[in-house]
């Protein structure tokens, strides 16, 4: 089920060893005009792995960005992340689609072919190519524990550190968090929960229960951190190609 959308320049199927790594042919680094040592990002989105070019406004598309950057090797390699590899139950040798659509690389299990729908792929296409809204985005799943991986570049793009105990406000259906300050006076429109927790040893923070509870963010769902003016908002993600 191929159309124009997409404009494909190569389709062809790749092994993945077991470090996660996989090769780019010639052909696709020339129609993505990649470079050795060039920063790639990693975006997901149902069964589609997607790769950019590391961008200034990376951060600031309402699209499941996953927080991931991967150096291109000289010899044209980059590394799958374990987490989606966990998320798309990749393993060793598995065999992948790999095209190159416009301005992107896109990659799926090769078993997922089935799954393609070219309503899918027009929608995050356009969502990765339209404008930004000057907010910042980042998108990441809750574990069963309750938890949210994080990496360093995220807590950067969200003003943290792997130092941050972080404070916990409810603004309507969202949360609102910031760096721990003593002032426990709640902003206006805002409601203080008393609670704060530490970005711990693994890079993650702990949503506490009883705000996931109240919010009603279960396991395995998508949360969207929005940086805006002095905090940064959590909500349950809704996709608009879902």
């Amino acid at each position: 089920m191929r159309t124009d959308i997409c404009h494909s320049l190569e389709f062809t199927y790749k092994m993945v060893d077991h470090a996660g790594r996989i090769i780019l042919s010639p052909k696709i680094i020339q129609g993505f005009k990649l470079e050795p040592g060039e920063f790639l990002a990693f975006t997901t989105f149902k069964h589609y792995i997607i790769l950019t070019k590391k961008d200034k406004d990376l951060f600031k598309r309402d699209l499941m960005t996953a927080g991931f950057l991967r150096k291109l090797h000289k010899i044209g390699r980059i590394t799958i992340p374990l987490e989606i590899r966990e998320m798309f139950n990749i393993e060793q040798y598995q065999e992948l689609h790999i095209r190159l659509f416009r301005n992107c690389i896109v990659l799926n299990k090769s078993e997922d072919d089935s799954k393609d729908n070219d309503e899918d792929l027009q929608f995050i296409l356009n969502e990765i190519e339209g404008s930004t809204k000057g907010n910042k985005f980042v998108h990441r799943q809750i574990k069963d524990n309750g938890k949210v991986q994080l990496t360093d570049e995220i807590l950067s793009i969200l003003g943290f550190t792997r130092k941050s105990e972080i404070q916990f406000f409810l603004k309507d259906n969202m949360l609102a968090i910031r760096e721990f300050d003593f002032d426990v006076k709640a902003p206006v429109g805002m409601q203080y929960t008393g609670q704060s927790r530490k970005i711990d040893h693994l890079v993650r923070l702990d949503i506490p229960k009883k705000l996931r509870e109240k919010l009603k963010i279960m396991p395995n769902n998508y949360v969207t951190f929005i940086v805006k003016e002095d905090f940064i908002y959590i909500s349950v993600t809704h996709f608009k190609g879902e």
